[in-house]
Order: structure tokens, then C-alpha cells, then sequence
């Protein structure tokens, strides 16, 4: 089954450009706008709903009796 692996590569895909913004922010102190900061709340917002709802099938299928 593949979909696990999937999962994690788009995960790290996401949190590429975040990662990076955010260095940019707190290392280089570069300032991003307001539409910014909105995109990076709304990716961490979208990773924390793939996590969530992994963690919540993963369980699903854990009580399942064959």
C-alpha cells in the first residue's frame, strides 16, 4: 500500500515553501505582507488537517475487525 508514502512526500512537498519563508523571516529578517502571513496560516492550516485526518483513518483501521 502506497498511500502512506504519498502522503508523506506531499507533506514534505508543502512544508517546503513554508519552511523557507519562515527561515527567510527569522534568520534573514525579510518581511512578508499580509497576504503572506494569511498563506502560510492557511498551509499550516491545510498540513494540520492532512495529519489530522491520517491519524484519524489510521486509527479507524487499527479497531477494524476482519
Amino acid at each position: 500500500m502506497l498511500a502512506p508514502y504519498f502522503s508523506n512526500s506531499l507533506l514534505q512537498l508543502f512544508l517546503e515553501p513554508l519552511t523557507a519563508a519562515l527561515l527567510g523571516v527569522f534568520i534573514l529578517g525579510e518581511y512578508l505582507s499580509l497576504t503572506s502571513w494569511l498563506g502560510i496560516f492557511l498551509l499550516m492550516l491545510g498540513i494540520a488537517i492532512v495529519i489530522w485526518s491520517s491519524k484519524s483513518s489510521d486509527s479507524k483501521k487499527e479497531h477494524r475487525v476482519v
